[in-house]
């Protein structure tokens, strides 16, 4: 997520989050002890040096870094200044610092600093999703100081909701007053609110309220500006999923569903074609199914691995996890289980509570082996072709995960390395092949695209009991 303060410079917004391009603008000027250099001089005087000594020289290089440090210097005795302990200072990896606001005000200001700086403001949820390391410098602002649940309207069914506040806290609060959120990331206990709107995720509950957009009845946004904004309706869709491009989102309303506890249902099967088969019968059926999750063999051994019951997710075979109210066993049961054992799978034994499983079928995340996002939307039955795309070394390194939505493109695919790459570019170079083969299929990368206003989503199979 990126947010640049447009003034004093234009910078493009990132093609992916966490990259900022650099500012096409001559520095504003020094921070001195005693005076501040006028703009003029401190342009003429890099412009002077820098062609004397040469930009891609070594003395030219560091010449360039020389004056940018001795401006960021002054960016930091005022972030000091402001914000006191709640600014952390950074050398190296892209970042002048991080800072910790615990207000809208305390935002306001520092959108300020940043526009007279002339620096990129990057918004960090928890860092649970994969990102792009920083290309230049920008200064990092963390919004877990404002992480409370504001106000909750139970005859609307929705919560106002702070970006910094992690679904699992949410959770916990809503459940005793009798609600829950309709969609939330796997990731819950560290995820944040904000993040995961801003990244326009689908998760946990995708398959009956597809993304996260689906449930975002209004965003209060901090503009690069300074201005505070009211986003709702169709507008939208600039905000959620637009990862910080248009702002900081400082407020969310969530639309919720009354609170139910879910039984999980564990089926294995011998490949992706048969889940695929399975998936296909299942969307054509009314079933008040909540959440689907997949794995397929690869990440099935390694939860195995890690202590997951061999009896439930049995080596060599793919895995899915059907979710649904207990109240509504009775109903699901007979045809979920009709559908399984008709596409060749069988249902598992399983102990354990459900956010338990739920853990476990979005847990190679924690692997940490793919820093560039390797995440992908497809139509339902494109991803058995997708994998036989694949060469055939490289689909012994990958495994995956995937969410069924209630979207146009319902399969959110996120496949991983097994083993850490080389290098970034060697992880790079993986991402492109893998886009390349699944826009060949009608697909196309997440989390931005799919997930834009104006999707052809479908309706929600079944109305939330609080609209």
């Amino acid at each position: 997520m990126a947010l640049c303060s447009r003034l004093p410079c234009e910078v493009a917004w990132p093609p992916v989050a966490g990259y900022v391009e650099p500012a096409k603008c001559s520095l504003k000027g020094l921070q001195h002890p005693h005076k501040r250099l006028p703009p003029v001089s401190v342009a003429k005087l890099r412009k002077f040096l820098l062609r004397v000594y040469g930009f891609f020289t070594a003395a030219g290089a560091r010449l360039h870094i020389g004056i940018d440090d001795l401006h960021y210097a002054a960016l930091k005795e005022e972030l000091r200044r402001t914000f006191s302990d709640r600014f952390v200072s950074a050398e190296g990896n892209g970042l002048v610092g991080t800072v910790s606001p615990n207000s809208v005000e305390e935002l306001r200001d520092l959108v300020d600093v940043a526009a007279r700086h002339a620096v990129p403001l990057l918004a960090r949820g928890a860092g649970t999703s994969p990102h792009v390391p920083l290309a230049v410098a920008g200064l990092q602002v963390s919004l877990r100081g404002l992480q409370r649940l504001l106000a909750l309207d139970p005859a609307a069914g929705v919560a106002a909701i702070e970006p910094g506040m992690t679904w699992g806290a949410l959770i916990r609060e809503l459940q005793p007053q009798g609600w829950m959120p309709r969609v939330y990331p796997s990731s819950r206990a560290v995820s944040t609110v904000g993040g995961f709107v801003a990244q326009g995720g689908v998760g946990v509950g995708s398959f009956e309220f597809g993304s996260i957009r689906q449930s975002v009845a209004r965003v209060r946004l901090l503009t690069p500006q300074g201005e505070l904004l009211e986003v709702a309706g169709d507008d939208l869709g600039s905000v959620v999923g637009g990862e910080g491009r248009t702002g900081l989102i400082v407020e969310v309303d969530l639309l919720l569903q009354a609170w139910a506890p879910m039984e999980p249902l564990i089926a294995a099967f011998n490949s992706v074609e048969d889940v695929e088969r399975c998936l296909a019968d299942l969307w054509r059926q009314p079933l008040p199914v909540w959440s689907i999750g997949l794995m397929d063999q690869a990440a099935v051994s390694l939860q195995v691995s890690q202590g997951a019951p061999v009896e439930a997710l049995p080596k060599g075979r793919c895995a899915a996890l059907f979710s649904f109210r207990c109240q509504d066993r009775k109903s699901v049961l007979p045809q979920l289980r009709g559908s399984i054992l008709g596409a060749g799978g069988r249902v598992s034994a399983i102990r354990g509570t459900h956010d338990q499983w739920i853990d476990r079928f979005m847990g190679l995340q924690a692997l940490a082996t793919t820093p560039v996002p390797l995440q992908f939307s497809l139509g339902l039955g494109k991803l058995r072709p997708m994998l036989r795309a694949l060469r055939p070394e490289l689909r012994r390194r990958l495994g995956f995960e995937a969410v069924v939505a209630n979207t146009a493109l319902p399969m959110a695919v996120r496949f991983f390395l097994l083993e850490p790459p080389r290098d970034l570019a060697e992880n790079v170079d993986v991402a492109h092949e893998l886009l390349s083969i699944a826009r060949s299929l009608g697909g196309q990368s997440l989390p931005s695209q799919v997930l834009s206003a104006g999707s052809d989503y479908r309706t929600p199979r079944r109305e939330a009991s609080t609209e």
